[in-house]
């Protein structure tokens, strides 16, 4: 299979893809979802469809995710758009039409981590006044965690047997 142009390459990987379908002669094949997944983000590539192969370069297809998530794509999609790319080389150095992936050793496009907000005190001393108020079950537990500035995992780590209701200490010894 020699193929010139992405379109072209694009058109036979969709045939390809189309044929795995998941069914009772081919259990191990992609579902329908993931296949109408594919399709779909395969839409968002097809503009180079008149681009020659050897065009497509990992500059080129980072310059056209970095233009599609100025016009809004989200970091996920342009990664999910850049995977796709990655499987169409692949798939046209089985074929034979390349012969080697230019796509190979490019990684993923790096995502900025979520920064988890904490509660400004304003924020806390509302959410303890309004449990407190509607007796909530979980007040005790939400004020515990308030007061102490215990993590989620050091909370859910505690057993009676930490707690010295005498000297009124809390012992932090494990987490989950």
């Amino acid at each position: 299979a020699d193929f010139k142009s992405w379109g072209e390459l694009l058109t036979k990987y969709i045939e390809h893809i189309d044929s795995k379908v998941r069914n009772s002669l081919n259990p191990l094949g992609f579902s329908p979802q993931v296949i109408r997944n594919k399709r779909s983000r395969l839409k968002h590539l097809s503009g180079w469809k008149g681009k020659h192969l050897e065009l497509i370069t990992p500059h080129f297809v980072s310059q056209e995710l970095d233009r599609l998530e100025l016009e809004g794509a989200s970091r996920i999609h342009t990664n999910h758009l850049l995977k796709e790319v990655k499987c169409i080389f692949s798939f046209a150095l089985q074929m034979g039409t390349i012969k080697s992936n230019p796509f190979a050793g490019t990684k993923m496009r790096k995502q900025q981590k979520k920064r988890k907000e904490a509660l400004t005190h304003e924020e806390a001393n509302r959410l303890i006044s309004e449990a407190k108020h509607r007796e909530h079950p979980y007040y005790y537990i939400w004020l515990l965690t308030i007061a102490l500035g215990l993590r989620r995992s050091e909370l859910a780590g505690l057993k009676w047997l930490d707690i010295d209701f005498d000297q009124q200490l809390i012992y932090l010894r494990r987490q989950m």
